[in-house]
């Protein structure tokens, strides 16, 4: 295992306990697998939900690059029964304000298509680390953990992602 996935492994474990006790796993609609991508106000989108979902749901917010659904941790997640979200985002700016919006639209989104998850983690690389710490300062209430990788959260300067010096990850959580 990684240390990435170690890491991952980490933070939804802490989320977890953070959220009460262990899930127990709930169906999702008629308890099969979801998978459905389309397109939404904030770009493209694909919903990963495996059969026996547990109610945790983690939004992959990505990189500078032009818009990918592929988290490091997407088979790792969905092997431990947790769904995932991932959007393109409205445009390939660097406009971390509408890609904000662009999650909150996702986890929406969600909501309506599959249900409400018992509780969300965004899970942000590069300007997607971004995006995650901005969403926790703007709407605390709404995620309740983040991992955020090489995120650009100085506000000031350009972060050279590629250093291995920036790329350790960052762990957030929020405990009600």
């Amino acid at each position: 295992m990684s240390s990435g996935q170690r890491l991952a492994l980490v933070a939804v474990v802490l989320v977890a306990l953070a959220a009460g006790s262990a899930l127990p796993r709930i169906s999702a609609s008629d308890g099969g697998a979801i998978s459905r991508r389309g397109t939404y106000e904030g770009g493209r989108y694909l919903i990963e939900v495996p059969a026996g979902w547990n109610g945790g749901l983690v939004l992959f917010a990505h990189g500078y690059d032009g818009g990918t659904f592929d988290s490091p941790l997407t088979s790792y997640l969905q092997d431990r029964g947790y769904a995932l979200a991932a959007s393109s985002y409205r445009t390939e700016d660097y406009r971390p304000d509408l890609f904000v919006d662009d999650m909150r639209a996702l986890l929406e989104l969600f909501i309506r298509e599959v249900r409400r998850p018992r509780w969300t983690v965004i899970h942000g690389q590069s300007v997607g680390g971004h995006v995650a710490i901005v969403s926790l300062e703007l709407y605390p209430g709404l995620y309740q953990g983040a991992l955020i990788e090489c995120g650009v959260i100085d506000g000031i300067g350009n972060v050279d992602c590629g250093s291995h010096k920036h790329r350790l990850p960052y762990l957030w959580l929020q405990c009600r």
